[in-house]
């Protein structure tokens, strides 16, 4: 639910000269909770992990990549577990140090 608070006077009706109460309310936006849900669609996927959508498809086609499922038939959409993202993030920070 948006807060509503009083802010600075709005400029008044040149008319009236009077400031009506709906233009001296300002409605404030909840703050940004950022929800990560159990599975992503390809383009989320791509976005969580830094890629382009292209890119992520194309590994997928290469049999490397992250972990996918399709929900549904063979040409179904693809889906990510998130836990598989960060797995595969995880393997590629360990690869990139060497091993470390």
């Amino acid at each position: 639910m948006a807060a509503i608070s009083k802010a600075k006077k709005p400029p008044a009706n040149p008319r009236t000269g009077r400031v009506s109460k709906a233009e001296s309310l300002v409605v404030e936006a909840p703050p940004v909770i950022e929800l990560t849900p159990g599975a992503l669609s390809s383009p989320n996927a791509a976005q969580y992990v830094g890629l382009n959508n292209r890119t992520l498809a194309n590994m997928r086609a290469q049999g490397r990549g992250p972990r996918f499922f399709r929900a549904g038939g063979l040409n179904s959409r693809v889906y990510y577990l998130v836990k598989d993202l960060d797995a595969w993030l995880e393997e590629r920070v360990a690869a990139s140090n060497g091993g470390a």
